[in-house]
């Protein structure tokens, strides 16, 4: 198996949208509370993580893509519950798949490259709406925690050139065009707009 890899140029990621509120929520990362949605314990991601993996059944995957990942609580989780059982030496990662987290604030990817056990987590810290240098059909599955909609911006819905054109349909399309054939995307609150709407105002370009 290859490892995930950052680009190496970096992006102006801090002209991006909601940088500072979430930059800000990066400092309340911790044991308590292990991501920026800071109305959420440790107990509620746990549960997050293990319904989102649940739903991909996560054994039979190699790579995966972490669309806004965050302080990195659901790729913790994951070495959690996948490191090979191993009491008295350090956990090893065999059978848990690659992890490329895709993250906006560098705060947080810092954060999460901190807390990492194993170099099967790689995170970005990356202008997340500009994907274009991932190949496609590189994935076995996409996941996105609250994150999508911070692409999305309502005006899309009362002129569908523009959201056809926009940033979001963008983002959209070329994680879809990441995955591999029979490939899925779980986003979990914040996919955006309702999935009809997705499928109207970006049907041209994800097909």
């Amino acid at each position: 198996q290859r490892l995930l890899t950052c680009p190496s140029a970096s992006a102006d990621i801090q002209q991006t949208p909601h940088f500072g509120k979430y930059n800000d929520k990066v400092k309340t990362c911790s044991t308590e509370h292990p991501d920026m949605w800071v109305q959420f314990d440790a107990t509620d991601h746990h549960w997050l993580a293990y319904y989102t993996f649940q739903m991909l059944d996560v054994t039979k995957l190699r790579y995966i893509l972490d669309w806004g990942s965050g302080c990195g609580s659901k790729e913790r989780w994951l070495e959690d519950h996948q490191a090979d059982a191993n009491p008295t030496k350090e956990p090893v990662f065999h059978n848990m798949p690659h992890v490329l987290g895709l993250e906006m604030v560098p705060a947080a990817a810092k954060h999460s490259t901190e807390q990492s056990r194993t170099a099967k987590t790689v995170f970005c810290g990356w202008d997340a709406r500009n994907i274009t240098w991932i190949p496609d059909n590189t994935f076995d599955a996409a996941i996105s925690t609250g994150a999508l909609y911070n692409v999305w911006n309502k005006r899309n819905l009362a002129r569908p050139a523009n959201a056809f054109n926009s940033g979001y349909c963008r983002v959209i399309t070329k994680i879809v065009q990441s995955l591999k054939p029979g490939g899925l995307l779980v986003s979990i609150a914040g996919l955006g707009p309702p999935l009809n709407i997705i499928q109207r105002y970006c049907h041209r370009v994800m097909t």
